[in-house]
This record gives C-alpha cells, structure tokens and sequence, in this order.
C-alpha cells in the first residue's frame, strides 16, 4: 500500500469515499506510531438553526425511516440542535468533555469535572440534560487507549482489540483467542490500569475479506485476496464528473476503483486511485485520493444508498440511541441503533478510534464481508466508513469527526 505524509496533501474542498480493503504486509509493530505534534487544532465548522426549505430533507428522512412528515421534522430539528451542542462543548471546554449521550426521556452529558455551567451552550429544542462524572475526556479516553496499545504490542498480544468505557473508565478488551493470555498479562501487571479491566468475549474482524468476491468499487479482474469493499463517500460537480474519492485504508490502492456511474452498485470500469492519501499513519481507516480533476461547477459531497445518490450536508458525531444506516454491496442498506460511543481500536490492523452500532437482530444481513469502506449516514449527515464486525455481526466504523480531528489541509465537508 503506498502512503503518502499527510502535509503533502494541498488540494482544498476535498470529500471522501470510500473503497475496499487490502491486507496489511508489514507487522502492526512497524506502523509508524501516532504523535500528537504533527496533529494541528480541528477545523471548526460553523453550524446553523435547521433549515428544510420545502420540506426535502424531511421527506426524504420519512419516506428512509417509514415516519411521518412532522415526525421527521422533529427529529432533524433535534439531531442538528445536537450536533451544534456536541461541538459547543468540545470547543468550550475540550479537556472536560466525554461523550453525549441520547437517552428515551434525556440527554446525557459526561464531564470529567460535572460542576462546570453548559447552560448557556443548550440550543434550543434541547431539554431534560444531565450532567454525570466521567473518568477520562475525550482526548483523555484516546490517550489512554494509546498507552494501552502499546502495552499490548509490548506483551506479545495481537488478537485483542480495546475500548474505554467514558463512564466507568474501565478498559474492555475484546479477545477471542487471547483471553487466557490476556488475563496472564494483567495479573503479572504486564497490562495496568488505575481503573480497573474488563475482558469481553469478541473480535472486531476487518470486511475487506479473503475471497469477498466482485465489489463495488472494485474491478474484478484485479481481485484474487482481501479485495471486497464499497465505495462510501465521492466529491462530484453539478455535472456529474467525479472529483475526489475515499475508502477504507485496509484496501490495495492497485485494486480500489472509483465508480464511472452515479447510480450503479458496481463498476467493472472505474479508474485506480491516483496518489491516494493513507492514514494508517493516525490509526485510521481511511484513504483518499483524487480519481480525476476535470473543471466543472463547485463539487458536490455525496454517497450512493442503493437506490439514488445523497448530497451530504453536514457530518454528525456517534451518538448513542440514535439511529444510523449504512450502505454495502453484500447488505445492501441497514439501519441499527446506536451503542455507547465507547472508542474501540482493531490491533491486528493497528486501527483506533471506532465506534460501535450493535446488530439488531438481523444476524449476518446487517453486515457482511465486503462492506468495507461502505457510507455510515444520518439521513444526509455522513457519520463514518464501515470497518468490520464482530462474531455477533456488530457494525465497527471510523467517524468522519475522528478523520476530521486529525486531517490538517483539506477541508472535508461544508462547500458552501
């Protein structure tokens, strides 16, 4: 896989897609290793009151989730008041904030230090917010899981992934075939934690396969191992003419293929990724390249659901409670609540920062092999690339405001 430093990127207005996945060919122990230096401040996005001029977001919400009209409205109207809430807080008070989460009846807010005033951050729409103690920050959490990892490489221990609980602060290992191994390290105090450890029956297993088959996005005759994927999210001009694509990082670029129809689930025909942009680097899995650069009106984000393509207007966060879909060639569209926003990493890919969307009950429908790389959306708010599943067949995905965080040139999303 070619990677590329992330400074060298000097396009602007990018968007992402994304593509299918191939297997790593170096040891996780050689991945280059996350530093915070090269990582500048997030790009702040300016958020507005909703607006749907003619209902169109709204109707499009109704006719995807089988509500009504005003039903859709008024859960736009709370999702973006969220959404504005979430990256007041993380602006206002980016050491103390943990996580938001959606409740039936109320809204949960973690602080590491709960006496500090929010309200005058509330937009309006949002009501019943609690505060509660949690142990590490946001930044914290990712910090943490840092030094954990590396104490997984030291001790030897490479089926294991990893998360940290924002509320109980408790570390979860999530092991299938280490479990007795995992347990040796933490009672020889090879694993530490002030916190306190869980070992969780599981393994996060990447969907870029071994014989995933023909993809979307893929063409076949490059297939032979680990090339099934998605394409998720594409940057297009009004006339339709692709201008940049993103996928999955754990994809061979010589295999990753940019579709040549709008609305085809699969292109024998695309053209191969052009420089593409790895950011394994920053534990993420995600790249992105520029297919073509024809001149054309101002580029429009969008991603393809199965049936038309949607314009994405904004990104979102992973937000407990709340109900996202995703896009893969294999499941096609599936929708499922989301989980607690804990941050899960993948060690065998050397992958952080996940988060997690549980099966609701579809077993293997909800998410297959060669789905990777496939949209994770809100309507049309994108939320991540799908990155693999569980043996319960739980969706894992990067988040577009973990890519965001720590992109540093390109601007991803708001073209307005």
């Amino acid at each position: 896989m070619n990677e590329h430093p992330l400074l060298s990127v000097t396009a602007t207005a990018v968007f992402l897609s994304t593509g299918a996945f191939a297997q790593q060919s170096e040891p996780v122990a050689e991945r280059p290793q996350f530093d915070e230096s090269r990582v500048a401040p997030a790009h702040t996005v300016q958020r507005s009151e909703f607006s749907d001029l003619g209902n169109e977001k709204a109707k499009h919400f109704a006719q995807e989730r089988g509500t009504s009209l005003g039903e859709a409205t008024s859960q736009l109207r709370r999702q973006a008041a969220l959404a504005m809430f979430i990256e007041r807080l993380k602006e206002r008070h980016p050491d103390k904030f943990s996580y938001v989460a959606v409740n039936a009846d109320s809204i949960e807010v973690g602080l590491t230090d709960p006496s500090i005033d929010i309200t005058a951050l509330l937009p309006p729409g949002l009501a019943n917010v609690q505060k509660v103690q949690a142990v590490y920050s946001e930044k914290g959490t990712y910090a943490r899981l840092e030094e954990l990892k590396q104490q997984l490489v030291s001790a030897g221990l490479k089926d294991v992934s990893v998360g940290v609980n924002p509320e109980t602060g408790k570390i979860e290992l999530l092991t299938k075939k280490a479990q007795a191994a995992v347990q040796e390290a933490i009672t020889s105090g090879a694993i530490k934690s002030e916190h306190g450890i869980e070992v969780v029956d599981d393994e996060i297993i990447v969907l870029g396969y071994i014989d995933a088959g023909k993809a979307y996005n893929v063409d076949p005759s490059y297939c032979s191992n680990y090339c099934g994927g998605t394409t998720g999210f594409s940057l297009i001009d009004y006339a339709g003419t692709r201008r940049y694509t993103s996928t999955a990082a754990h994809m061979d670029n010589n295999r990753a293929r940019y579709n040549t129809s709008l609305t085809s689930d699969y292109s024998s025909g695309g053209d191969t990724l052009q420089l593409p942009t790895d950011m394994f680097n920053y534990r993420l899995d995600v790249q992105y390249a520029q297919p073509t650069d024809t001149a054309g009106d101002t580029p429009v984000p969008y991603f393809w659901d199965g049936v038309t393509y949607v314009s994405v207007e904004n990104y979102t966060y992973p937000t407990e409670n709340v109900v996202f879909c995703k896009f893969g060639r294999v499941t096609k569209k599936t929708c499922g609540t989301h989980g607690p926003t804990t941050v899960y990493s993948n060690p065998e890919w050397n992958v952080s920062y996940l988060r997690r969307i549980p099966n609701p009950g579809t077993g293997s429908s909800f998410v297959q092999e060669g789905d990777s790389g496939g949209p994770v959306f809100y309507g049309h708010w994108a939320l991540g690339w799908i990155h693999g599943r569980n043996s319960n067949y739980d969706l894992y995905y990067t988040p577009v405001s973990d890519f965001k965080s720590v992109q540093q040139v390109v601007d991803l999303i708001i073209l307005k």
